[in-house]
């Protein structure tokens, strides 16, 4: 509850920054016309109380164009910065896409007994041209469990916020990880396409890669989409990292990785694994994403991926 200082000042604020025509209707008793305007003049996106202080909410856009006086109805008034608040609805990256393009939410679920599915949920890398035929690539912990497995578009994790899934490929082949002290070099898999029209090689927000891959270099400005983060932008720090990468209790040890540095905050979270990694001037492919702390991001060198598989990545 507010006091009655507090609901005074509230008042005098929605007064001074409500929509004027609204205001004057409110004045003249015009209800009908009222409810059809909108609460607040241009600029201003709402008005809280906390404690002795009262928010305005102001656009950051449209910020200097608004005078806040410092004091309302005996609070003090503070101008409150806002990009403007919206509903938090699941990212377009996380629901059904037809086609779907690269960049987006992508899974499969694995039997573990007679009732219950393991989930597992990332991103759709690429879409490359194998022997096999056009496949999606992704990384093994993304995609594998059995040859044949269903791929479903959104991810299972994401499927019931999204409202729907659909089957697009099945996995056709995948790098085995090896735990303990074995050398890896790839955390990779391939699904063959159920109908080739089911996805498109446009990388969400990013548009078609470029051929041919290229080499990681000290410095290279990269950008990658993923199902958790979007668009990021980042740095290569590292081009030969040797080291561990955990899997769910089992340790894997990699060799002649890329280590890169987001721009600004994290390049990839979890989820945003199988992410094509590109170079910023191309896009041509540099890296598969596929682990990452709080602030770096590993990933395989991308060639390594391809001569795996006898793939290239698809283009048109």
């Amino acid at each position: 509850m507010l006091s009655p200082q507090q609901a005074a000042s509230k008042e005098a604020a929605h007064r001074r920054f409500g929509y004027p025509t609204r205001i004057a209707a409110e004045e003249r008793g015009h209800t009908k016309v009222r409810d059809t305007l909108p609460r607040f003049r241009h600029g201003v996106a709402g008005i809280g109380i906390a404690g002795d202080t009262l928010r305005v909410y102001v656009l950051e856009d449209l910020a200097t164009d608004l005078h806040i006086p410092h004091e309302i109805e005996g609070l003090r008034a503070e101008r409150v910065l806002t990009t403007g608040f919206r509903h938090q609805a699941v990212p377009p990256r996380q629901t059904r896409l037809s086609p779907a393009p690269c960049g987006v939410s992508i899974g499969h679920a694995q039997p573990v007994g007679d009732s219950q599915l393991m989930a597992h949920t990332g991103t759709l890398g690429c879409l490359v041209d194998t022997p096999v035929g056009r496949c999606i690539l992704s990384n093994n912990h993304v995609l594998a469990g059995s040859i044949g497995d269903y791929i479903y578009q959104p991810g299972p994790s994401d499927a019931a916020a999204s409202g729907s899934s659909t089957r697009i490929a099945a996995l056709t082949d995948f790098e085995r990880l090896r735990f303990g002290g074995a050398i890896n070099r790839i955390d990779a898999a391939i699904a063959g396409l159920h109908d080739v029209a089911l996805a498109t090689p446009d990388i969400m927000t990013i548009g078609l890669p470029a051929n041919p891959p290229v080499a990681p270099a000290l410095g290279q400005a990269v950008v990658k989409h993923g199902r958790t983060t979007g668009l990021t932008f980042g740095s290569v720090v590292d081009t030969s990292f040797d080291g561990d990468v955990y899997y769910d209790g089992n340790v894997a040890y990699f060799e002649d990785q890329i280590v890169v540095v987001g721009d600004s905050g994290p390049f990839s979270e979890p989820g945003d694994s199988g992410s094509l990694v590109l170079d910023t001037s191309g896009p041509h492919p540099v890296g598969l994403l596929f682990a990452g702390d709080d602030s770096q991001t590993i990933a395989n060198p991308i060639q390594f991926v391809l001569n795996r598989f006898g793939a290239t990545v698809a283009v048109k």
